[in-house]
């Protein structure tokens, strides 16, 4: 039997509805809904991530770019960083 790291196991569960009614939200504030591969120059990703951000909450095994990763690797990311410092403020954010 073929044992599945922690970390690959994280990027393939399917994401509870609860946990993606906050993310969907935090995307709207952060890029507007415009897609989940910004690719810079400052922020990266679905969810605005900085690089050095991504980096501290990415999971081994995701890729080095937040522009590169899935929804689902971002939105893992994230619990990541709610985890230690709370959802990120989106009050005030509206959809476009």
């Amino acid at each position: 039997m073929k044992l599945v790291s922690a970390a690959l196991l994280a990027a393939t569960l399917l994401v509870p509805h609860s946990i993606m009614v906050k993310v969907e939200r935090v995307h709207i504030c952060e890029e507007r809904g415009h897609g989940w591969a910004v690719d810079g120059p400052t922020y990266f990703g679905g969810l605005g991530w900085t690089a050095a951000t991504w980096r501290s909450f990415r999971l081994p095994g995701y890729p080095l770019s937040a522009s590169e990763a899935t929804v689902q690797q971002q939105t893992w990311a994230m619990v990541r960083f709610a985890a230690r410092y709370g959802w990120p403020d989106t009050e005030g954010c509206r959809a476009y």
